[in-house]
């Protein structure tokens, strides 16, 4: 793995495209990552455009086919000296970064962390795949955990689009929430899920919040099965096999016969 100051991060030759964000933080300054400028490339090329930079700015990018991946967190948010989440009285976050996407969205975005920066698909979600798995941050409730920006879908959010959580979609108390005018594929979270006061969802696949909450949910369960601990299942090879078992899991997600979420697999 290539390190640089308080980056570390890689990247490779793939099929379509696979961005591997690698975000490590130090002390209490705000992670980094790298980050393309343009996803859609040529098949067996090498991602380029990228450059180093903090998890401050916001990505903005043309339609994505690929796969961006986090092991860290996804945005940043303010903290205290301490590394404790800064609040205000209403108990909003002052939150940094995102993803801007002008085009449509028909790729994968995988984060272990949380996702604290907005996400805007101006085009929609079209076939693509978000899965974010949450972590708990000092300083903050042990629900607030998972996507906490917006999630800003502004065109067609089609039956296979899908975006889970290991932990809430949207915060209340951070006054933030999922914008989608017509829900038509899957929306699942472990905890709950703030919609937009014009979301409509009587055309999902399949929608549910808060399925942790309820001990043997069998599709909080599916939601963990998506997972894995790291990208690499051997550190030391940086084989990112665990990265693609969550890649072909969020691939194999679906509704069964039954209503209830699977992961379908030949």
């Amino acid at each position: 793995m290539a390190a640089q100051d308080d980056f570390s991060g890689r990247f490779f030759p793939v099929d379509d495209t696979r961005l591997v964000l690698a975000a490590v933080q130090h002390g209490h300054e705000p992670p980094v990552l790298v980050q393309a400028a343009l996803l859609q490339q040529r098949r067996r090329r090498y991602v380029d455009g990228l450059g180093k930079t903090d998890l401050k700015s916001t990505c903005s990018l043309d339609a994505i086919s690929g796969v961006i991946a986090a092991q860290g967190d996804l945005g940043a948010i303010q903290r205290d000296s301490q590394g404790r989440a800064v609040q205000d009285a209403s108990g909003r976050l002052t939150r940094f970064g995102g993803i801007d996407s002008g085009g449509r969205f028909s790729g994968q975005l995988i984060v272990l962390g949380n996702v604290f920066g907005d996400l805007t698909l101006q085009e929609g979600l079209r076939g693509g795949r978000i899965a974010v798995h949450g972590r708990s941050v000092a300083g903050l409730d042990s629900a607030r955990v998972g996507i906490l920006g917006n999630v800003n879908v502004d065109d067609l959010f089609d039956a296979g689009g899908v975006i889970v959580s290991g932990g809430m979609i949207g915060d209340a108390v951070g006054a933030t929430a999922l914008n989608a005018r017509n829900i038509n594929g899957i929306v699942a979270a472990k905890g709950a899920i703030t919609l937009s006061a014009d979301a409509r969802t009587k055309h999902a696949a399949f929608f549910g919040g808060d399925l942790g909450a309820t001990p043997g949910n069998a599709n909080a369960a599916i939601i963990d099965a998506i997972f894995q601990s790291a990208f690499d299942v051997d550190s030391a090879k940086l084989d990112l096999g665990g990265l693609s078992l969550i890649e072909a899991n969020l691939a194999a997600l679906q509704v069964g016969k039954d209503g209830n979420l699977n992961l379908a697999k030949p």
